[in-house]
């Protein structure tokens, strides 16, 4: 999944992406190596 997340907060991000806000909160650098974020220009899921 690709889109914007320009505006959203953490909370919102991780239920667009289907994980729990503790899974996302802890684990920002094993999504972004995953694939199903970018963060070179913010939060881009």
């Amino acid at each position: 999944m690709i889109a914007s997340s320009e505006g959203m907060s953490l909370a919102q991000m991780s239920d667009k992406c289907g994980l729990s806000r503790a899974m996302f909160y802890r684990n920002v650098d094993d999504l972004r190596d995953g694939g199903f974020i970018d963060t070179t220009e913010g939060f881009k899921l």
